[in-house]
């Protein structure tokens, strides 16, 4: 078996003289070649299977950045050369770095949860990489395997979803092969039953207390112990897959089911299958007044959390405080940047020099001159 640095040893050899088309073709096919082997090697091998699957995340959002400008793979875009990126002689960007690109200059926007399990991804695999974990040590127990298994469950879950709905168009010439890695990577379930059914005991006992359990949205046992915020806003702990999660309950308007809006102000009513996007939540909560009234008492902001600039997202929720219907933040309040004059939710107190997320501040013009 090839290792790792065969495999990208043999990539950037078939780069050489490869146009920025089969380049994005090749990173894809490494990423496939990585996820693959994450789950052929997950209940034998666990340490390789973290190792290969971080791999693969990182590979798939460099694919995604390619399509922008091939110099945006690299950690200094400015000094880029392109006979080194065909040589394959240049230092590449690791995944923050490329999910910070692609919501600055793509405007590819990822929620919190995506952001948080990538990283712990990453994190997961430096240690291995760089350092050793006790756990790998001497052959894994079940307990190891079923923690890697719950792990890729939430990343598989969130690059799933951006490789066949968010990027569904860049992605479809590789769909089958996507969906064959589901197949697999659905197989591994078995982890996840087991875990189930010891926590079954624990969770009647929780539910004799009152607490309430739903059907968890990403591994969708009945194992998400809910807890109210405020109002609608409600987080969720699931005891099976380790997901924490914030959404907002809303009232279906075409049949009044229940839909469960977990991430940038999208989701789908299970009874009528009516979607609601961010534009709907926004005009439902946000209320609607004249451009004088907002001049004096504005009823919406932009949200400094999840930096959306497309319109403001922060609306007055409850009472209790300003909620992002973008990526759920609940804030205390907003205020008015003392550079743009933008009514932001964040911290404004050197907004003059810094700026906010509507604008560079002061010290950003004086660069720009």
């Amino acid at each position: 078996m090839m290792d790792y640095f065969g495999l990208v040893k043999v990539f950037w050899l078939n780069m050489k003289t490869a146009n920025p088309n089969q380049i994005f073709k090749s990173l894809v096919d490494n990423g496939i070649d990585f996820l693959e082997r994450s789950v052929a090697e997950l209940e034998e091998r666990p340490k390789y299977a973290v190792i290969n699957f971080c791999s693969a995340i990182e590979l798939f959002l460099k694919a995604r950045l390619m399509l922008e400008h091939w110099a945006l793979l690299i950690t200094k875009p400015e000094k880029a050369d392109l006979d080194d990126f065909n040589g394959g002689n240049f230092q590449s960007i690791q995944i923050e770095e490329a999910m910070r690109r692609l919501r600055s200059i793509s405007k590819q926007d990822f929620s919190k949860e995506e952001i948080a399990c990538f990283n712990q991804i990453r994190e997961h695999r430096n240690k291995l990489v760089h350092f050793f974990h006790p756990r790998y040590v001497s052959k894994p127990d079940d307990a190891t395997i079923t923690e890697v298994v719950v792990e890729q469950f939430r990343g598989w879950y969130y690059l799933h979803k951006l490789l066949t709905k968010k990027w569904r168009k860049e992605f479809d010439e590789f769909s089958g092969r996507i969906s064959q890695i589901n197949r697999l990577m659905l197989q591994k379930r078995e982890y996840l039953k087991a875990k189930f059914e010891a926590l079954k005991l624990q969770i009647r006992e929780e539910q004799k207390q009152g607490i309430r359990f739903e059907s968890c949205f990403f591994c969708e046992y009945e194992s998400s112990r809910e807890k109210e915020i405020v109002g609608e806003l409600v987080s969720a702990d699931c005891l099976v897959c380790e997901q924490n999660t914030t959404y907002l309950k809303v009232v279906c308007p075409d049949c009044c089911g229940n839909v469960s809006i977990y991430e940038l102000g999208q989701g789908t009513c299970k009874k009528c299958g009516r979607e609601i996007d961010l534009d709907y939540l926004v005009e439902t909560y946000g209320g609607k007044k004249c451009p004088k009234d907002e001049m004096i008492d504005p009823s919406r902001a932009y949200c400094d959390e999840c930096a959306f600039v497309e319109f403001p997202t922060v609306v007055l929720f409850n009472d209790k405080g300003w909620l992002c219907l973008s990526c759920l933040t609940l804030h205390e309040k907003v205020g008015e940047c003392r550079y743009c004059n933008s009514f932001v939710a964040g911290d404004l107190e050197y907004s003059y020099l810094s700026g906010c997320v509507m604008c560079e501040g002061k010290i950003g013009d004086l660069g720009d001159d």
